[in-house]
């Protein structure tokens, strides 16, 4: 009997994930993607996109479509869902799985000040301060807390100028993919200090090595704490499947 997988995806490991069970026997697998990344690619497996209606909707789904194991993919900030994803796979006896990043490690020659939540980061800034924000364009708004503080945003929100305040700079695009383009972004833009969450994965770490390079401090927001039992949450997209298999 072959086990029917419900991965919830948005993240560049999701994809490694879903591209991986696609090859597997015995496993059928659907992808489901929260729908904040506009045209994503196509994936290898089928495919929903959208949300679930919380977690009555989430559990509905799972006794509906049969689902044997849910693997909870998403961003490591994605707390909603994650809280949804396993109070909904409790409710319904179905496997719940994590594959989640190990966060970001300091090294000698970094600067970093290390915040419980993204309020106590925006609060730590020096007044005056010309601040990088790479929080994304959720949280965007919050940053209207300081307008002393002068803030260049980079988001994929083209509608974002819209929701913070007039002391800003907004740049729509990703992540550069080289440390060199990163640093040269952070120079010309001549920041003081870099804002980031501290999601880990290989993706978003360019700003990390470039603020070191540049001397920058970095104000991170630590990851949310990880409430799933130990032996449900993987940091290795191989050990996961070797549990899967």
């Amino acid at each position: 009997m072959s086990k029917k997988l419900l991965v919830l995806g948005g993240t560049k490991e999701a994809r490694e994930l879903i591209d991986r069970l696609a090859l597997c026997d015995n496993v059928e697998t659907t992808a489901s993607l929260a729908g904040a990344t506009k045209a994503p690619l196509p994936l290898a497996v089928t495919a929903r996109s959208g949300g679930f209606g919380g977690v009555v909707g989430l559990k509905k789904y799972l006794q509906e479509h049969q689902i044997t194991t849910l693997i909870d993919a998403t961003h490591p900030f994605a707390t909603q869902i994650t809280a949804n994803a396993r109070h909904a796979c409790e409710a319904s006896d179905v496997e719940y799985l994590r594959l989640t990043r190990p966060p970001w490690q300091p090294s000698n020659a970094d600067t970093w000040y290390q915040f419980a939540d993204l309020s106590q980061a925006i609060a730590a800034l020096p007044a005056g301060a010309r601040v990088f924000s790479a929080i994304g364009s959720k949280e965007a708004a919050r940053l209207s807390s300081r307008p002393d503080v002068f803030w260049v945003v980079r988001a994929l929100d083209a509608e974002l100028e819209a929701k913070v305040s007039d002391t800003c700079q907004v740049i729509i695009e990703k992540p550069r993919t080289r440390v060199e383009d990163e640093i040269h972004l952070l120079r010309s833009l001549r920041v003081d200090a870099v804002l980031a969450k501290n999601s880990g994965g290989s993706a978003g770490y360019n700003k990390i090595a470039a603020a070191r390079h540049l001397s920058l401090p970095l104000y991170l927001v630590d990851q949310p704490k990880n409430t799933a039992p130990t032996e449900r949450v993987f940091h290795s997209l191989d050990q996961l499947l070797e549990m899967i298999r």
